[in-house]
């Protein structure tokens, strides 16, 4: 099965020089912007999209009539005022994937409803209307990895997998769309999804730790040994996807040298014979253990790499830690979206009081160090 490489990029990470934000210029993107009246009415990106529409041929036939006052008025209102997203809004691009006509990718999907997420942080007047859990589940379905399992053996059932790097932005996006609907989306959400419970504690408190920073010992040790359990499982289905039983080692093992024959002739090897011979053989021995060892060497690590490039896409499972290439996004929509604000401020439920995790004394000698700041600002 061939390797699927996770990507990460994000037009929301921050990042002014990453890939996804050259894709921003790209025909398809640019297109869904102006078909969504999302760029400016006198770009050229505009005009040449709707010349044909809003334009009128001079006598010459060689000119166009630039738009109209009340046509730009009109298109610029549609800028301003256009920039929310609601549920349908995410339903039409989620079925854009799996409708199977003229479809687009799942990445591509992705990117534009970041897109979308982007243009409507830059507006004063756009309001974020999801309040659809569903919207949240159907989303992760787009990140699914399906292996090419025509040719293979394998006889053992493998759960749903993803692909990291979307199922990672897929989370992100949810944590955005929680943090700008919490009393509806983000109660359910954090019931629902283990990883973005812990996602919501790490914005709300500020601590971007795993196990989160309210967890005691036990809770803690509990945390990591759920993580483990699922990277080994993910371990076991990306050696049998990619790396199925190794073939034997096509060096023959070193044979002791058998004197018995020689004996028998009547002949008897010298003692410092069979010291070289015991020497070449250690020799033999000792480069076929290196060999192996090295052996053992790559195929680890190219278990490794396999592993990184898929993961159980299952996002009610047990709370996932952040993969390294996906703080950066994280850190980033926090500040963007305001997000630690947004759940401090919900008073139903309590996302202070849950990021605590109790009113117990040691819960609360945990927080203390992000709480009372908090509650000073709040004051304040």
């Amino acid at each position: 099965v061939k390797l699927n490489e996770p990507i990460f990029k994000s037009i929301l990470d921050g990042d002014e020089d990453t890939t996804e934000k050259r894709e921003t210029e790209d025909s398809f993107f640019t297109t869904m912007k102006c078909l969504l009246f999302l760029v400016n009415p006198e770009s050229h990106h505009m005009c040449n999209l709707l010349q044909v529409g809003f334009t009128k041929r001079s006598k010459s036939e060689t000119e166009t009539e630039t738009l109209t006052e009340e046509k730009l008025c009109r298109m610029q209102v549609c800028m301003e005022f256009g920039s929310s997203i609601d549920n349908d809004m995410f339903r039409i691009i989620i079925e854009s994937v799996t409708s199977g006509i003229r479809s687009i990718s799942a990445k591509d999907a992705i990117s534009l409803i970041e897109q979308l997420l982007n243009q409507c942080s830059k507006s004063d007047r756009a309001s974020f209307l999801v309040d659809d859990c569903n919207v949240i589940w159907d989303l992760y379905k787009l990140t699914e990895y399906k292996p090419n399992l025509s040719h293979s053996n394998i006889n053992i059932a493998i759960p749903k997998l993803a692909c990291p790097g979307l199922w990672w932005r897929t989370t992100v996006i949810a944590l955005i769309l929680c943090g700008k609907s919490p009393q509806k989306l983000g109660a359910e959400i954090w019931r629902a999804s283990p990883t973005i419970h812990a996602l919501i504690k790490m914005v709300t408190s500020g601590k971007f730790r795993f196990p989160t920073a309210d967890c005691d010992d036990a809770e803690r040790e509990k945390m990591k040994a759920a993580e483990n359990s699922i990277k080994e499982r993910e371990f076991e289905i990306a050696e049998i996807l990619f790396l199925p039983s190794s073939k034997k080692s096509s060096v023959k093992p070193a044979v002791e040298p058998d004197f018995s024959e020689v004996s028998k002739k009547g002949s008897r090897a010298s003692a410092r014979q069979r010291e070289k011979q015991a020497r070449m053989l250690a020799i033999k021995k000792e480069e076929e253990r290196a060999r192996e060892m090295a052996e053992a060497n790559r195929r680890k690590q190219k278990l490794r790499r396999a592993q990184k490039s898929i993961m159980i896409l299952n996002p009610r499972s047990v709370a996932r830690r952040p993969r390294k290439e996906a703080v950066q996004l994280l850190f980033s929509v926090n500040s963007m979206f305001n997000l630690s604000q947004s759940f401090k401020a919900c008073v139903e439920p309590d996302f202070i009081l849950l990021a605590i995790g109790s009113t117990s004394r040691d819960s609360i000698e945990r927080a203390y160090d992000w709480l009372i700041p908090t509650i000073s600002s709040s004051a304040g």
